[in-house]
């Protein structure tokens, strides 16, 4: 159960908790102290065999999370992007952002300048952190 005030976060793996596990490991244990969340998005496909490796994967790095979200086909997803606007890899990245807005996050951790994109873009109320930014370990 997290606080009125607790941080709810979100964490990409690829080129993010992968650039600097021990940062996000860090990143994830003390946000746990402080009454907060943590959910990691990422867009692997949800396999099940891509779904044990990924989590054995977060074990390794002793990344503390929630719930993990994976990409799922596009033909199952395209109705979550209400903007009708964006092409369908935008819609397809959609994914990211529908899983962030659905946990109430207040921050996301991401590298794909697309994905930072859309965040910043469309939903200015969760603070997107580029990981390029954080040194890599």
């Amino acid at each position: 159960m997290t606080g009125d005030n607790a941080m709810k976060i979100g964490l990409d793996i690829d080129g993010t908790i992968a650039r600097n596990p021990q940062f996000f490991a860090e990143l994830s244990d003390r946000t746990y102290a402080e009454g907060g969340t943590v959910v990691i998005i990422t867009s692997r496909l949800d396999t099940g065999y891509t779904r044990i490796f990924t989590e054995g994967e977060l074990r390794g790095w002793s990344i503390r999370y929630e719930r993990l979200y994976m990409f799922e086909p596009y033909e199952d997803v395209e109705h979550l992007c209400p903007h009708e606007n964006l092409d369908w890899y935008q819609k397809y990245l959609w994914q990211k952002v529908h899983h962030a807005v659905s946990e109430d996050l207040d921050v996301f951790y991401e590298d794909d300048h697309a994905i930072i994109d859309l965040f910043r873009d469309f939903v200015p109320e969760i603070e997107v952190i580029d990981a390029m930014e954080i040194p890599p370990a």
